[in-house]
């Protein structure tokens, strides 16, 4: 098992650098800090085969995590009481993927929806914000590609609420596909937050298959062990 998780997640990341969703050299953050990687996952998902195994990833990590009947029963997530969160506009097809991808692989029929970044203002406005049927009283997974400073994922969070007048929201995780892992401390101290992987473990691997050059893994390690989250 764990070795067919293994090659999983190396079909992921070779998928990644061949469509140059994961790249290497010098990049300025939106923060402005500097960075030796930039991670745009929209590159990977402009063709069937990316948008799909991202998808198929992503619905595979929820499933183990939320889902499945084998979890104690106080991990395991009811599915009719999920709502899976897209915030607009990479949010959107991950989503409706991993809706899909749970249905499709493990017969799991889940909720899901997303934000309009512009209000609707005309026809029928019970969709002015959110596109989706969330219920109060849900439980919410919030999907996105990089967990970064994660403020995005808390305005949405906070968008979410305001817009449906919904006041018992269970916000249960944000789920990304990456996971910077330095920086998002207030969000990580108000949600539990997953990544399907790590970008330490992600360009590791990289060095390790001979991916990416010795040089361009010495910068990132120089850069991680300055930013990176320290573990207990």
């Amino acid at each position: 098992m764990a070795q067919t998780k293994m090659l999983q997640i190396e079909e992921l990341v070779k998928l990644l650098l061949d469509n140059d969703a994961l790249l290497f050299g010098e990049f300025t953050l939106k923060s402005g800090r500097q960075s030796p990687f930039y991670f745009n996952m929209a590159k990977a998902v402009k063709n069937g085969l990316g948008f799909s195994t991202i998808s198929a990833t992503l619905a595979g990590y929820i499933y183990a995590n939320f889902l499945d009947e084998k979890l104690p029963k106080d991990r395991k997530t009811d599915p009719d009481t999920l709502f899976i969160f897209g915030p607009a506009y990479k949010g959107i097809p991950l989503a409706a993927g991993v809706a899909l991808s749970l249905n499709d692989r493990f017969n799991t029929n889940v909720r899901w929806g997303f934000n309009r970044k512009e209000v609707k203002l005309h026809g029928d406005t019970d969709d002015a914000y959110l596109m989706g049927d969330i219920k109060d009283g849900d439980n919410v997974i919030i999907l996105d590609d990089v967990i970064t400073t994660g403020m995005t994922k808390l305005k949405a969070r906070d968008d979410l609420i305001t817009s449906t007048g919904c006041k018992n929201l269970n916000f249960i995780g944000v789920v990304g596909l990456v996971d910077r892992f330095e920086g998002a401390l207030e969000l990580r101290q108000e949600i539990n937050v997953f990544g399907v992987i790590r970008i330490d473990s992600l360009v590791d691997l990289c060095r390790k298959r001979e991916w990416i050059s010795d040089e361009d893994h010495a910068r990132f390690r120089a850069y991680f062990d300055e930013h990176g989250l320290v573990q207990d």
